[in-house]
């Protein structure tokens, strides 16, 4: 799904955001909907928002301060691979810090 020009706010209580660098998928945003997410049993806030960096650094520059990617749940790309195929996903370009 393309960008839709929303980027949800942090601390939104009812949205998801995942980030992609280098092939590998983290949950930056959501977690209390994580359970839900992952086994598809529970409703969870649709869509989910999915933004890709090129690089670590560009990530790093999106992230909250002290934050890195290490810190963060992994996402199987499995997971990835099922919503977006149910079209669950929304490709948004991260906003200028």
């Amino acid at each position: 799904m393309p960008d839709e020009g929303f980027f949800p706010e942090r601390g939104s209580r009812d949205s998801i955001v995942l980030v992609e660098v280098n092939g590998s998928f983290w949950m930056l945003h959501g977690e209390e909907h994580l359970n839900a997410m992952l086994t598809n049993m529970n409703p969870y806030p649709k869509p989910v928002h999915f933004i890709r960096f090129e690089t670590e650094f560009d990530a790093r520059l999106y992230l909250p301060d002290g934050t890195s990617l290490m810190d963060l749940w992994g996402i199987n790309p499995a997971i990835i691979e099922r919503m977006r195929n149910a079209k669950e996903l929304v490709e948004i370009e991260p906003k200028d810090s």
